[in-house]
C-alpha cells in the first residue's frame, strides 16, 4: 500500500496543482508548486501511517482502511493547502 499510496499522490500533484489552485482557491500563481508538492507529501506520510494503523491495529482491509482515510485526509489536504500553499490576501 505505501507503493499505490505513492503513485496516487505523484498522480494527485501532477493533476491537482492546477486545478485546485484555479477552481479552489481563485489562484493561478505557478511559483507555489513547491509548497504544494511539501503539502502533498506530509499528506502521503499521513496516509501511510493511518493506514497501517487501521489495518494492523484494528484489522481492517486495504480497502476498507482506504474508505475509512478518504473524507479526513482530504480535510487535512484542504486546510494545510489553505494555511500554507494558497493563503488568502
Amino acid at each position: 500500500y505505501p507503493i499505490a499510496a505513492l503513485f496516487s499522490t505523484i498522480a494527485g500533484v501532477a493533476f491537482n496543482f492546477g486545478t485546485t489552485g484555479r477552481l479552489v482557491f481563485g489562484n493561478r500563481d505557478n511559483r507555489l508548486i513547491l509548497r504544494f508538492v511539501g503539502v502533498y507529501s506530509l499528506v502521503y506520510i499521513v496516509n501511510v501511517l493511518a493506514l497501517r494503523i487501521l489495518m494492523r491495529q484494528l484489522g481492517l482491509n486495504a480497502y476498507l482502511a482506504g474508505g475509512a482515510c478518504v473524507l479526513p485526509l482530504a480535510l487535512l489536504s484542504y486546510m494545510l493547502l489553505r494555511r500554507f500553499v494558497f493563503r488568502p490576501t
